[in-house]
């Protein structure tokens, strides 16, 4: 997991070369105007625009195989929380075709992220995280950047 300022994402190339795809998106792009939904926008990444309220309840943590998540929080904040993934329990079954693994774990939390605007957290398919948690905000305006996994 990585967590940073949306700002710093260039000290992140080396890690990943395709952030710069990124970055380019975010410097051309009017985030405030764009609806909820998914853009391609180069190499296989998905922008996955969404405006929401943060729940307010427990829910249940996600990990993905085929991508990784880079959550850019535009507007609003809210908390993130995040735990390695073998430490979850009560796991469903993974989904192929949505990629997504969930699990109900309560209370095994490593890390809990306090997202504000121009916050990123990048999850690796070894990253279990619960995002969209209630803190202050009662909307927030988010872009999740899907990152296919390399081979």
């Amino acid at each position: 997991m990585i967590y940073d300022k949306i700002s710093n994402l260039s000290f992140y190339l080396p890690f990943d070369e395709r952030f710069q795809i990124i970055i380019d998106y975010l410097k051309n792009t009017d985030v405030d105007s764009l609806p909820d939904g998914s853009y391609p926008i180069g190499e296989g990444i998905l922008a996955n625009v969404s405006e929401y309220a943060p729940i307010k309840e427990e829910f249940c943590f996600e990990a993905h195989r085929k991508y990784a998540d880079l959550q850019y929080l535009h507007r609003g904040n809210e908390t993130v929380e995040w735990m390695p993934l073998d430490e979850i329990q009560n796991a469903s079954e993974y989904s192929e075709e949505a990629d997504f693994l969930g699990t109900t774990t309560i209370g095994k939390t490593k890390v809990a992220l306090d997202f504000d605007e121009g916050s990123f957290a990048y999850f690796a398919p070894c990253d279990v995280h619960r995002p969209g948690m209630f803190r202050e905000a009662e909307k927030v305006k988010k872009i999740v950047f899907k990152i296919p996994v390399k081979d």
